[in-house]
């Protein structure tokens, strides 16, 4: 369910972008959270096999928080700098 809304949010940015409406930006934040949050949840929260090697779930998860942040930030940035 939760890969299934991070997927739809994704999608519904990417079309906002594409068609320049004026929600765009939000909810291409709104995308880059969900994705991120989407990938801590698997990896550390799920009960299926997993395709990591062990002992990298740290930096794994490490990334991608700090990917989104940077994300984030460059939308924040490119915001401020279109005056």
């Amino acid at each position: 369910m939760w890969a299934a809304a991070a997927a739809f949010i994704g999608v519904a940015s990417g079309w906002a972008l594409w068609t320049r409406a004026p929600a765009a930006v939000p909810l291409a934040r709104l995308a880059i959270i969900a994705a991120a949050l989407r990938e801590l949840q698997r990896l550390v929260w799920t009960a299926l096999p997993s395709d990591v090697i062990p002992g990298t779930r740290g930096w794994l998860a490490a990334t991608v928080c700090i990917t989104s942040l940077a994300m984030f930030a460059a939308t924040r940035m490119a915001q401020f700098t279109r005056g």
